[in-house]
């Protein structure tokens, strides 16, 4: 993390005084203008996946629920999020050049918490990279993006991906409606 750094979000639970708390602030917000100035530079390049742009799009994730970070077979990397305000579940799964980068402890216990939810993430491309894949019977070129995300229980995870699929999954039934057809199929199969 460049910008939205675990010493920076540290700092801001713990200013001492209205003036620390005052810089601390301005420190954010210039982090902030920053990674925009940066986002914006990104969009204007012609060779951004559309899934990327999307991401893009969709703002700050912060305060999401993670509630499931997994790998699948064919290198890739599942994110499973829940959104507060949002009726659907977003699965963001990365198509990954390697493997994931997970650090731990990356603040100290008394500032993280869980369940475990989204406080920051930065994305860039990877200027220069190139990821070669076989698409089609044919070879074919990916640019490389980095996508770092900063965790409430102390986790930066950090990818690297030539990929982005976002899908947003939206309940067919709630958990009532859900155990009640499972008793409904139980008791007609017995």
């Amino acid at each position: 993390m460049r910008y939205f750094t675990a010493e920076l979000y540290v700092a801001l639970q713990t200013c001492e005084s209205p003036a620390a708390a005052l810089e601390t602030n301005a420190r954010w917000e210039r982090a902030a203008q920053q990674y925009l100035a940066q986002l914006t530079e990104l969009t204007r390049e012609d060779d951004v996946p559309a899934d990327v742009r999307r991401l893009i799009k969709l703002g700050s994730l912060h305060d999401a629920e993670v509630r499931e970070i997994g790998a699948t077979e064919g290198r890739r990397v599942v994110l499973v999020l829940k959104e507060e305000n949002r009726v659907g579940t977003l699965l963001l799964t990365y198509s990954v050049v390697e493997e994931p980068t997970v650090t731990h402890d990356v603040f100290p216990p008394e500032h993280r918490s869980i369940p475990r939810t989204w406080l920051s993430d930065e994305l860039e491309r990877e200027t220069g990279v190139s990821h070669l894949v076989m698409h089609a019977g044919r070879d074919q070129q990916f640019p490389v993006f980095r996508h770092s995300v900063l965790l409430s229980d102390g986790v930066e995870l950090r990818l690297r991906f030539y990929r982005l699929e976002i899908l947003e999954i939206y309940p067919l039934l709630d958990s009532e409606q859900a155990t009640q057809r499972g008793g409904d199929v139980l008791s007609a199969s017995a």
